[in-house]
């Protein structure tokens, strides 16, 4: 059995990892020159910063175990300050009951957690497939590969192009993405002494969502006596400021983020940004309703779940569960 995997993000290399465990021989293309998709971390003048997912939540899902599997000398490290909230410009204690639940993230930062699923498996990077083809055995052809099934692991809007390019327009409803800023700071000020590791508006108004303070997770984020912080902006904010410059964005949301924090710097060390057009799903579809038994190409997508990373790799891993299930039965 050949599996050709259209994606090398969470749900793409989780599905590859079960299907080449089970005995497939799988290959993965990616478009960009790392895997890891929304699972994404760089790295600037020694400040490393996660811009899409920060950490993984222990929730009692499938990637606790494979959370668990490694050690610290992988890289992976419990987060032990928590995360509080703030509104209207103040701080104040985050919830109680989510803040017994175990955060995990990796020193050398997220993505790595998609390089330990992804171990050993073919992953060929910078391809990007525009469209696929289906030769006279019904079979589906990529670069000259034939395979006979195919997973889609991308968000739906280019999930329905390439199923479109093999003539299949099955439906996905009303699935919505939001779009994500990530705005990322390096600084030359230690922000250790702060008790908690990220904060998070609960009122949605503010523009910064999400304030991930990536030292405070673990210090090897950042030089010595310095700090990285990496700060999701609200929907709204992104949808409204998409289309501006780096350099705008970083000096616009840095004034709230300075004030937020009370940091006494009128300008930050290092920047970048992270522009996420399909960030998270605003609206999931059920997984039944777009994979079914009788198909031989599959979507692998958070769209099909929920926008976390630990919901990606479940979709992932039901995808390769449906696929072999097909295979054993036919």
């Amino acid at each position: 059995m050949r599996v050709g995997v259209i994606g090398a993000g969470i749900s793409g290399i989780t599905c590859a990892k079960y299907l080449a465990e089970y005995g497939a021989d799988v290959t993965v293309f990616e478009k960009s020159d790392i895997i890891g998709g929304r699972c994404c971390t760089e790295v600037l003048e020694g400040y490393v910063f996660d811009t899409g997912a920060t950490s993984v939540a222990l929730r009692g899902k499938l990637i606790d175990e494979e959370v668990l599997s490694l050690s610290e000398a992988d890289g992976v490290c419990k987060i032990e300050k928590g995360t509080f909230a703030h509104a209207y410009g103040k701080v104040f204690p985050g919830d109680k009951q989510a803040n017994n639940v175990p955060r995990y993230c990796f020193k050398q930062g997220m993505g790595a957690l998609v390089g330990f699923i992804g171990k050993g498996i073919d992953i060929r990077l910078n391809t990007d497939i525009i469209d696929v083809n289906k030769n006279s055995d019904k079979k589906y052809v990529i670069e000259d590969d034939v395979f006979d099934y195919l997973v889609v692991a991308t968000p739906i809007p280019e999930a329905r192009r390439l199923l479109s390019s093999v003539g299949d327009h099955r439906s996905f409803s009303n699935a919505k993405y939001r779009a994500c800023l990530s705005l990322c700071y390096g600084i030359e000020c230690d922000l250790s002494h702060l008790p908690y590791h990220a904060l998070i508006n609960l009122d949605g108004r503010d523009p910064l969502s999400w304030v991930s303070i990536e030292s405070n997770k673990t210090p090897e984020r950042a030089p010595d006596g310095c700090s990285s912080i990496v700060v999701q902006v609200s929907p709204f904010y992104s949808f409204q400021k998409f289309s501006l410059s780096d350099d705008i964005l970083l000096k616009d949301v840095w004034i709230m983020l300075k004030n937020l924090l009370d940091i006494d710097m009128d300008k930050y060390g290092v920047g970048l940004v992270r522009k996420w057009l399909w960030s998270q799903p605003e609206i999931t579809i059920s997984f039944s309703h777009v994979n079914r038994m009788s198909d031989t190409i599959f979507v692998a997508t958070d769209a099909l779940k929920a926008g976390r990373l630990e919901m990606a790799y479940e979709c992932g891993y039901e995808v390769a569960q449906l696929i072999i299930k097909k295979e054993e039965s036919e």
